[in-house]
Formats: structure tokens, C-alpha cells, sequence
């Protein structure tokens, strides 16, 4: 199971923003950080294979109000499951 640590960087337009949020929100995978500015602290835990992963990550960045992804950390984490 793919675990990740990383901060969103989101759009500083208010509506786009709120817009990200709220999509950001309804994401079971997703454990949404407190938002600093434009940067938004996220822990994402997918599906159990790198494709789930992939895949999951090109529709985050394609979000609308999401600009950016800094990955912190990032593991095949199979026990995360167990």
C-alpha cells in the first residue's frame, strides 16, 4: 500500500481555492493538514498497487485550484494495511 507525506501547493484565488478544498475534501485517501498561506499539508494512503497510485496523483494535480505537489515522503508500506 503506497503511504505518502506532502504539501499541495493551492491557488491563491479564493474561489479556486475553496473550490480545491472541497474536492479535497470528499477524497477518502486524503488526510487534509491545516492550510498555511497556499500550502496545504497532506497524507494519502491509495490503493495497493503503484498503478492505483499513479493514477490518483494525476487526478489530485489535475484538481482545479491545485497548482503544485511537494512530496516529503514516500513508501511501499505493505504492513500500513495490516
Amino acid at each position: 500500500m503506497p503511504v505518502c507525506a506532502a504539501v499541495l501547493i493551492v491557488d491563491p484565488a479564493p474561489e479556486l481555492r475553496s473550490r480545491a478544498l472541497e474536492t479535497l475534501k470528499k477524497k477518502p485517501e486524503l488526510l487534509l493538514g491545516d492550510l498555511v498561506g497556499d500550502k496545504l499539508p497532506i497524507a494519502v494512503s491509495t490503493a495497493d498497487d503503484v498503478s492505483g497510485d499513479d493514477a490518483f496523483w494525476k487526478e489530485l494535480l489535475s484538481t482545479p485550484g491545485v497548482l503544485h505537489a511537494d512530496i516529503l515522503f514516500a513508501a511501499l508500506d505493505s504492513a500500513a494495511g495490516e
